[in-house]
């Protein structure tokens, strides 16, 4: 799992260097054109609660909760270590990187609830806070539940949930016109690379306290 980690900080790294290069500027716009015009707006306001969930508050949060109710301690604060430092690798995207957000003109976002974090701007819209914090937090929920003792229908049907949640708040962070699309595979690389790290320390820690 080491080993997939890397392979997504990799991917995470390239799609870096060529969004520099600006190769895929026109491939964002029209992208963003695309997904808006096949999105009726009457969506929005729920497409809205995807973009909420995806805020810093809900998901460390949701951390919190998850962790402690599975009582996984050692593990609360590795998340809490990662999820920190994968944060400075977006402030660092945004302020070096500088590419430029997505126009007013795009907006569709319904303000449901501002939190403190929503007053924190950047001048760089990538990679996507949203995108890599969603799909670090369910990455994470999806390799318990894949090691766990659950009922495989059970399994299957909450495996399903976390895809279609995955792909909502991805999705929404498009066709609200608050990220490019590669904003959002940046975040997504960068936040699967941090999940599966957390994950994969969390079980050679596991194992070697079975073993010992």
């Amino acid at each position: 799992m080491y080993v997939a980690s890397i392979l997504f900080f990799v991917a995470f790294i390239v799609v870096t260097l060529i969004v520099r290069t600006d190769m895929l500027r026109s491939f964002d716009f029209n992208t963003t054109v695309r997904i808006q015009n096949h999105t009726p707006q009457s969506l929005d306001p729920f497409l809205s609660y995807f973009s909420f969930f995806g805020s810093f508050e809900v998901t460390i949060t949701i951390l919190i909760i998850f962790a402690l109710l599975i009582r996984k301690y050692y593990f609360l604060a590795l998340s809490i270590v990662i999820f920190g430092i994968s944060h400075l690798f977006e402030l660092v995207g945004k302020n070096f990187l500088l590419q430029p957000a997505p126009p007013f003109l795009f907006h569709r976002t319904y303000s449901l609830f501002l939190f403190p974090s929503s007053y924190v701007h950047t001048d760089g819209s990538y990679p996507s806070g949203h995108s890599m914090r969603s799909v670090f937090l369910l990455v994470i929920m999806f390799l318990f539940l894949w090691y766990s003792k659950v009922h495989r229908v059970k399994r299957t049907v909450l495996f399903m949930v976390i895809g279609v949640v995955t792909f909502l708040m991805l999705y929404s962070r498009v066709s609200l016109g608050e990220h490019w699309l590669t904003d959002v595979m940046g975040g997504s690389l960068l936040g699967a690379s941090s999940a599966l790290f957390v994950f994969a320390h969390h079980r050679k820690s596991y194992k070697k306290k079975a073993h010992a």
